[in-house]
């Protein structure tokens, strides 16, 4: 009886084992199916995008399609515009920073160029006779050693960099 039961049990449990891949195999079946058609769907739907097979289709499915086919275009249409104001600004930036080096370049050049002069005016200061006003009334002196010193020092002397200048002229 024992080995009737047991083998019962070993053949029942065969039978629902045989069962269960065929529901699964079902399944995937009617799954892939499904998966099947809705390919075929997009598929078509793409031909119609495209402009294809549209002989078959209704008013409303024509109207449809029209307002898909607007929005695709107008975010089409956005995207450009965007591109091409990134573009622009970009062209923009390329510019200023050009525009800035130059500037940067040429301010530079300046001030060289003012330190140039300002050195000159002091050199033709420094060689010309001038008057002096003391307590005894006007009198003629010429250039003392400390200011061809001073002279000498801001012709060496770098020149600042804010734009001021430290150029003095000590007179004796």
């Amino acid at each position: 009886m024992n080995d009737i039961i047991t083998r019962y049990n070993t053949h029942s449990n065969g039978i629902t084992k045989l069962d269960r891949p065929s529901l699964e195999l079902q399944l995937e079946a009617s799954n892939s199916a499904k998966l099947s058609k809705e390919i075929a769907d997009r598929n078509q739907e793409l031909s119609w995008l495209k402009g294809d097979d549209l002989e078959g289709l209704g008013l409303n499915e024509l109207q449809q399609l029209e307002k898909t086919l607007e929005m695709g275009l107008d975010r089409v249409v956005e995207f450009k515009v965007i591109t091409n104001t990134l573009e622009l600004l970009l062209s923009f930036v390329c510019i200023l920073l050009i525009k800035g080096i130059l500037l940067e370049e040429e301010n530079k050049h300046l001030k060289k160029k003012l330190v140039e002069i300002e050195m000159e005016a002091m050199l033709r200061k420094a060689k010309i006779p001038f008057l002096v006003e003391s307590d005894m009334g006007m009198q003629e002196e010429g250039v003392s050693l400390e200011s061809t010193n001073n002279i000498s020092s801001c012709i060496s002397d770098p020149p600042l960099e804010d734009g001021s200048s430290d150029t003095s002229l000590k007179l004796g």
